[in-house]
């Protein structure tokens, strides 16, 4: 049942997803131009919570929040060519959490 609704979940990010199209000038100031909750990152954000609680169990939702959350602060030192609006951010801290909870069904 856990393993259906995380591919569930990530199908229809997928089918969601796409509104992220990265368009910035490379010869100009950095924009905000990440400006969607969902994007084709989704997958990946929700892969990365599946995993989280995959490894770390049903107890470890307080120590993924603050590694998800200092992930999305500081994602920005090695993503310098485009920037992404506070939206984004936290959608993909929740799309995350979606993942974790997803994977940790079963132990609950």
């Amino acid at each position: 049942m856990k393993r259906n609704v995380l591919l569930g979940a990530l199908a229809g990010l997928l089918a969601c997803g796409g509104c992220g199209i990265i368009t910035f000038n490379p010869e100009g100031p950095r924009e905000i131009t990440e400006p969607c909750c969902l994007d084709t990152w989704s997958v990946v954000h929700m892969s990365t919570g599946a995993l989280m609680g995959e490894a770390l169990g049903d107890t470890s939702i307080k120590p993924t929040i603050f590694a998800l959350a200092a992930y999305e602060i500081i994602e920005p030192y090695f993503w310098f060519e485009y920037g992404e609006s506070l939206t984004n951010a936290e959608c993909d801290i929740l799309v995350a959490l979606l993942g974790w909870f997803a994977a940790t069904a079963d132990q609950r």
